[in-house]
């Protein structure tokens, strides 16, 4: 009889992409010391950041810029460091 893992990643990768991503995402919750309900509320707060975010942005309360000048920008920085 093979190793158990062998077998359990045999039947994973029968799966589809989606399923995989799904199974994956679990198996790395499962890594963490953190209760599920801790990774939701943490998962929560990001979405509700997010969409704070976006808000800030449609309402012109920000201003965005092109992402090759945010890291040239950055770059400048680290160097003077």
């Amino acid at each position: 009889m093979s190793d158990p893992i062998d077998r359990i990643e045999a039947e994973a990768r029968q799966l589809s992409v989606p399923d995989r991503a799904r199974l994956a995402h679990r198996l790395l919750e499962s890594l963490d010391d953190g209760t599920a309900e801790d990774l939701r509320e943490v998962e929560r707060a990001w979405e509700a950041e997010i969409e704070r975010r976006i808000a800030e942005y449609r309402a012109g309360e920000v201003k965005a810029m092109p992402a090759a000048e945010v890291l040239r920008e950055a770059r400048g920085r680290l160097r003077r460091r």
